[in-house]
């Protein structure tokens, strides 16, 4: 009996475990994660960071559907010469999407949020 019991209760624990790895990241999140990080970059209000990204939701849908390893992608964020933007895709996905990315591709979006920081710091003391 007592090993019945265990077995149920290692399921139980286990069942627990995969539904917590199961859920990400909802739209809604992402999206708001995106607009935080592109507002501060921008200096603007995250307001006004909604009404300059039209295509939020499907910026957000991407990194939800793993793009956020996609270095074509990414790059034709760059092609919009948007620096924000880019520094905004890039804390989003290290935030959310980690292990979706290489090495080198969180090692980017670590060092593009450093020189953010970096950038505010200069600005600050100006």
């Amino acid at each position: 009996m007592k090993r019945h019991v265990t077995a149920v209760g290692g399921v139980a624990v286990l069942a627990v475990a995969l539904a917590g790895c199961a859920t990400g990241p909802s739209l809604e999140d992402v999206s708001e994660r995106f607009v935080i990080e592109y507002a501060g970059a921008a200096g603007l209000t995250n307001d006004a960071a909604r009404m300059i990204l039209p295509n939020l939701d499907e910026i957000a849908q991407s990194a939800i559907d793993g793009k956020c390893g996609d270095e074509e992608y990414r790059d034709s964020l760059v092609d919009v010469n948007d620096y924000e933007l880019v520094y905004a895709w890039d804390s989003t996905c290290l935030m959310y999407f980690e292990d979706d990315m290489s090495t080198a591709q969180t090692e980017r979006a670590k060092k593009s949020i450093v020189d953010e920081a970096t950038r505010r710091i200069e600005e600050s003391d100006e």
